[in-house]
């Protein structure tokens, strides 16, 4: 579930510049500790989040306003601990990882005696995300994506490759394929994706321009099909302008075979251009 939201009286428009704050709770041995529970206090405005770790011992806290922050970690069998001067800028990412200590009070009954032992948490395997029935809903932050849809990708379906489809169904939720801020709930869609087969491409010409600056990179593209497979519209979502314009230039040429997936038909999708080190375009 998403965190719940702060009781913040701040009106609609002071959205904008909220900030993230995500941690790891472990042990003294390093073993997670699932299911502590986290207390973010905003020492500037006293207001305060609670929220808890995951099995893998992961927290995640989005939609924070920036300002002086406190960390507070507990969890049964373990002393209480706080960290302080955690400073998040508007719009900012923040991480704020705590150690437990046991506390050496626990003491287990067993056997009909009583003997001093200390209470180890148990260590929870991380979760599979690429064997993980989809579609499901993942927190960015919550494992090492590392905040990007290929970090995603290589994550859910054990290849960066395919984050284009990631991005693909969540364009209501990020408009260009950066960094996602820690937090952000995103769906991670079947690993098959429904595509119209592509019958007719002409690649696009590496412009000498960008050669001589030594330009490269993807250009993502949002692309809508006339009924009969040919190429109606072209936006480019994110790229480099001395790349974008030849891409845009060729997959305007390009055809595909229609597709009916689920009764529609598929008319609009992600497209992403390459322009690669040594010269090569896919």
């Amino acid at each position: 579930m998403a965190p719940p939201p702060l009781k913040d009286t701040q009106s609609g428009a002071n959205q904008e510049g909220r900030c993230s704050l995500v941690g790891d709770v472990t042990d003294s041995s390093g073993a997670v500790v699932a299911n502590a529970t986290i207390t973010i206090a905003n020492l500037d405005t006293g207001l305060t989040r609670t929220v808890k770790t995951n099995e893998v011992g992961h927290y995640v806290a989005g939609g924070l306003r920036f300002g002086h922050y406190s960390v507070k970690a507990q969890s049964p069998g373990f002393k209480a601990v706080e960290k302080t001067g955690i400073v998040l800028e508007a719009g900012a990412n923040g991480r704020a990882d705590v150690a437990l200590e046991i506390r050496a009070d626990i003491k287990l009954a067993f056997d009909g005696g009583c003997c001093e032992y200390a209470a180890t948490p148990l260590k929870v395997e991380p979760e599979d995300w690429a064997t993980k029935k989809k579609p499901f809903t993942y927190f960015v932050g919550t494992a090492e994506d590392h905040g990007t849809f290929k970090g995603v990708a290589e994550l859910v379906y054990g290849d960066p490759g395919m984050w284009e489809q990631i991005f693909e169904a969540n364009r209501n939720v990020v408009a260009k394929p950066g960094p996602i801020p820690g937090g952000t709930s995103i769906l991670i869609p079947p690993r098959k994706r429904d595509v119209p087969k592509l019958i007719s491409k002409v690649l696009p010409t590496y412009p000498s321009e960008a050669r001589q600056q030594h330009v490269r990179g993807e250009v993502v593209l949002d692309i809508a099909l006339n009924d009969d497979g040919t190429v109606e519209t072209v936006e480019v979502i994110d790229g480099n302008p001395l790349l974008a314009e030849p891409a845009t230039a060729a997959v305007k040429q390009w055809r595909y075979r229609p597709l009916i997936a689920q009764g529609n038909p598929v008319v609009k999708f992600v497209v992403v251009i390459s322009f690669g080190r040594s010269g090569k375009v896919h």
